[in-house]
Parts: structure tokens; C-alpha cells; sequence
């Protein structure tokens, strides 16, 4: 199936793991990639910001298309956010 991967970090250029292998997925077409970088500009940009953007694709994918989302990070914040976003 389709994969979509919506991955946070503070920096691009020091945390974004695996970045020419997922870069590679999307160029081929194997993966939705979104990306929010919390320190690489002046107004943070977290997960829930990118899935607010994206949320009517998003919402298409969840439950028109049957899509199962996963979402890794810290569970104290970042869930509780990314729970009011959806």
C-alpha cells in the first residue's frame, strides 16, 4: 500500500535520519513525505502543523483509502497535539 510518513525533528542538517533513502522513496513515488523542522527557521514547525496543512489529503488517505496511521514521538506532548489536529 501507499506510505506516508510525516517526520519531525529539530534541524535538518543534524537530525533528519535517513534523509537520502527517504528523499529516494519520494522521488520514486514510494512514500508521502512531510517534514516540519522545529529549529531550522524562526517559527517552529512541528508534526500537527503539517498534518493541519495537509489534512484533507490526509483525511482521504484514513478513511477513504483505509489508511493506518502511526505516529512515533513523544508521547506527553507531541500526541496530545497531534490528536487536537486530527
Amino acid at each position: 500500500g501507499r506510505m506516508w510518513l510525516y517526520f519531525g525533528c529539530r534541524h535538518p542538517d543534524h537530525d533528519f535520519l535517513y534523509r537520502e533513502e527517504l528523499e529516494r522513496l519520494r522521488v520514486e513515488g514510494k512514500l508521502q513525505l512531510s517534514t516540519a523542522f522545529s529549529r531550522a527557521q524562526a517559527d517552529k514547525v512541528y508534526v500537527q502543523h503539517r498534518m493541519r496543512q495537509e489534512a484533507k489529503e490526509l483525511m482521504r488517505w484514513l478513511v477513504e483509502d483505509d489508511a493506518v496511521l502511526y505516529l512515533c514521538g513523544d508521547g506527553a506532548a507531541m500526541a496530545k497535539d497531534v490528536r487536537k489536529a486530527m
